[in-house]
Formats: structure tokens, sequence, C-alpha cells
């Protein structure tokens, strides 16, 4: 089962989530260009002083669905839940 990740619509914006154990994920919603009605996240999820080890990753899906659908990032599934 993917774990669901709730993330603030802020459009254009770099947000960033870091915890006790140095992990964290960072990202940065836009409105896709080449797909209107869409929205792109750019997600980074790694540690923090292992930057060789970042996961980057871009999740695409229709404006009217608030979660997106599952992806894979280290062979964990995650999906992402807009919130307004």
């Amino acid at each position: 089962m993917a774990k669901i990740i709730t993330i603030k619509l802020v459009l254009n914006r770099t947000i960033r989530k870091t915890y006790a154990d140095k992990t964290y994920w960072e990202y940065v919603i836009f409105e896709s260009p080449f797909d209107p009605g869409t929205y792109g996240i750019h997600i980074i999820i790694g540690r923090i002083k292992e930057w060789h080890e970042d996961s980057h990753i871009e999740v695409y899906f229709p404006q009217h669905s608030m979660v997106s659908e599952e992806f894979v990032v280290n062979e964990s599934k995650y999906r992402l839940k807009l919130v307004n």
C-alpha cells in the first residue's frame, strides 16, 4: 500500500518538510505547460548532507483530481494528496 503525502496546493513556490532523523521532502507545484488542466509536481526526497542520494521525480495529474497516481521512490510507494 502506498504512503499518502498530503501537500498544500501552492503554485510555483518551493515547500520543504524536514524530520528529526534529517530526512526531508521538498516540492514545487506548477501548471503543466505541456497539458492544460494538469498539475506537475517536482519532488525531492532525501537526507540532509547526503545530496548524492536524493531522489527527484515529477508527478503529473489532472487539476480536477486531488490525489495522484501511485509512484515509486527508492523502492517505496507514494501518492500525493492536494489540500487547499
